[in-house]
């Protein structure tokens, strides 16, 4: 369970906590970070793979990403039963900050039932996992965040606030929104006095996205009690931290 927690959380870190627009166009990350984020897209797609065609388990016999530059990582691993189906794949990591333009292509023996070798990847736990996290976050009781359905409800509470508005912009299947959920709630009943506190779901009132460039979720709108905008945080680190200090603002 705690490599799949890793694993995940490598991922995540890449696919739903960063803006990718307010990133510096130069900024760095070393070899073993987009490796880590280029095998965590191979390993979902392992996972996917597996699922569809039936397997429960699997081993990644090779593994290589190449970047635009020309630097090459690989890892290999050996696997003692070769009755299972080898299966080879690859995976473009285009559309994420930092790994725009690397690939990585994998290769793996998979199984229906297990082996003797305790490095096996477990396809249904992954799966049992993903759905965990995907489950809708209880709402903590007292909460008065308010959830928005349309963009006219969104314009309308901002219009009508007489203090500045907070609104959590999230995705169903992000796991840091799940987390940053339960917080939220907890801020709009201490925090009352200071703000409304708002959440929409980008999936279900896409426009938020376009007219406030969300490129990457938790991401918290920041707006001003005339109703002007003021500014944006995302990943769920600067979100609580801005909120943890909006009394003294």
């Amino acid at each position: 369970m705690k490599k799949i927690l890793f694993i995940i959380a490598a991922f995540l870190t890449f696919n739903l906590s960063a803006d990718q627009k307010a990133m510096p166009v130069n900024m760095k990350m070393d070899q073993f970070a987009v490796f880590v984020g280029a095998a965590s897209a191979a390993y979902n797609k392992a996972m996917q793979i597996c699922s569809e065609r039936g397997y429960n388990y699997f081993k990644v016999l090779k593994l290589s990403y190449k970047n635009e530059q020309g630097d090459i990582m690989q890892m290999s691993g050996t696997c003692s039963d070769k009755n299972g189906e080898i299966i080879k794949d690859s995976v473009g990591v285009l559309d994420q900050p930092l790994l725009d333009g690397v690939s990585c292509d994998f290769e793996m023996i998979c199984f229906k039932d297990e082996i003797n070798d305790k490095s096996l990847c477990d396809v249904q736990k992954y799966m049992n996992l993903i759905k965990q996290l995907q489950m809708p976050a209880e709402k903590v009781e007292g909460s008065k965040v308010i959830e928005i359905t349309s963009i006219d409800q969104l314009k309308k509470e901002i219009a009508s606030s007489k203090m500045p508005v907070f609104i959590d912009c999230y995705s169903a299947t992000c796991p840091p929104c799940k987390m940053l959920s339960p917080i939220f709630d907890k801020y709009s009943i201490e925090k009352a006095s200071f703000g409304k506190f708002l959440k929409v779901n980008i999936s279900d009132v896409k426009e938020i996205s376009e007219i406030y460039q969300i490129k990457g979720v938790p991401a918290l709108l920041i707006f001003e009690k005339d109703g002007k905008f003021q500014e944006k945080k995302v990943g769920l680190p600067d979100i609580t931290q801005y909120l943890d200090n909006v009394e003294i603002r």
